[in-house]
């Protein structure tokens, strides 16, 4: 008998070998965040297992400053912020890739010394996610008013991801809360050198104006609403995409903004719209050449926060997924797919063996599955798992 502990630790062990000490991320041109997105399910494992490891933690914070130093000087980080602006910086990363460690440096933050210790960690992490925040807020940007002006610009070089996609927007919004609340510093809720702009506000204008949701029918035939990967009528990406990612990301942003409601109402019609027969999480691969491993992480991002908030609809959701990550994993090595239940047959869905073909690849995916465990070993550790035994497909190493 298999408890959702045992499956998360597993995956765990998994995940933690194809991580490498932060080593798979070596030459990797979206490495930066990625770690970042990385260093966040670690703190998730570490504090959903009640287990410490701070030599971890402080590989990830290393690896950070090798980018971004402790002690970063105004001038070190107006240059961040420029390089990432222009797509050329050192890393590899564009602005939003400093939100994703932001999100990250905060909830080890906010973990406290349970899931581990190293040297200067409070300040370290503290420094860190308000040189995340100083970066990202010079990528505010009036010029372009179509459709509306203002947001946060992951880079302004006209490239095919360019521009003010939600992504950013929504984890620089999530930053500014937080911040707010660690430090009561009201400087972090709106725009430097635009005082009477703030995320909020921004976000306020493009649902007055029908810019956020793109309509989605699912499997039943119902129609729910699901947050655009970037504004209608915006620049580049791609039309009407919409990924699970920022569904999580806007709804934690609208719960801690006191817009509950809309936050719950996000939940709900991502359920509604991106599971299968089976109630299991699916997700829309990108369609863009060379962005497909960014976006499969989605899943892990929105199951995590889905068990955060603990909605009272979120429940048969959770187990299930979490169940078809286990009982569809390879063997012998626990790798878990892309596509949580290949036999759910989910419209447009995630292709059941991709992106196995690189460690990078099987980590990314490693840790979306291993976010869908250890969120359900939070509430239900010792329950068993008695969904069919594994698909046997080879050894995935």
């Amino acid at each position: 008998m298999t408890t959702y502990n045992d499956a998360a630790d597993k995956g765990w062990d998994r995940f933690i070998s194809l991580w490498n000490d932060a080593k798979v991320f070596d030459g990797a041109t979206n490495g930066f965040w990625l770690c970042g997105n990385t260093t966040r399910v670690i703190v998730e494992y570490l504090l959903a297992r009640k287990k410490s490891d701070g030599p971890k933690l402080e590989t990830c914070v290393k690896f950070f400053e090798n980018t971004v130093p402790f002690d970063a000087t105004e001038e070190q980080l107006k240059t961040l912020t420029s390089e990432g602006l222009n797509a050329k910086p050192k890393g590899g990363a564009w602005l939003d890739d400093y939100g994703w460690w932001g999100i990250a440096l905060l909830d080890a933050l906010a973990a406290g010394d349970q899931i581990g210790t190293f040297p200067n960690k409070d300040a370290r992490l503290t420094a860190g996610a308000k040189h995340c925040w100083t970066i990202m807020s010079g990528g505010w940007n009036t010029t372009n008013n179509v459709p509306i002006g203002g947001g946060i610009w992951n880079n302004d070089q006209g490239l095919d991801m360019s521009g003010r996609n939600n992504i950013t927007n929504e984890l620089f919004w999530l930053i500014s809360l937080r911040l707010y609340d660690l430090t009561k510093d009201k400087s972090y809720l709106t725009i430097p050198g635009f005082a009477n702009e703030s995320m909020d506000a921004w976000y306020q204008k493009a649902i007055d104006a029908d810019l956020l949701y793109v309509d989605v029918v699912s499997m039943n035939g119902m129609t729910y609403k699901q947050v655009r990967e970037r504004l209608k009528g915006m620049s580049n990406g791609s039309p009407d995409y919409y990924w699970v990612a920022d569904q999580a990301w806007f709804a934690d942003c609208c719960f801690r903004q006191g817009r509950g409601k809309i936050g719950a109402q996000v939940y709900s019609d991502t359920i509604g719209a991106m599971t299968d027969s089976n109630n299991v999480l699916h997700d829309r691969p990108f369609p863009l050449s060379g962005y497909e491993l960014d976006y499969a992480t989605g899943k892990g991002v929105f199951i995590a926060k889905l068990a955060e908030n603990q909605e009272p609809y979120a429940t048969i959701c959770l187990t299930a997924s979490a169940d078809a990550v286990w009982n569809n994993r390879l063997q012998p090595d626990n790798q878990f797919l892309f596509n949580w239940n290949p036999k759910g047959k989910f419209p447009g869905g995630e292709p059941e063996n991709d992106l196995l073909d690189t460690n990078l690849g099987k980590m990314v995916l490693q840790a979306s599955g291993l976010a869908a465990l250890y969120a359900q070993a939070t509430q239900h550790g010792t329950d068993p798992i008695t969904a069919p035994a594994p698909i046997k497909m080879g050894a995935a190493t």
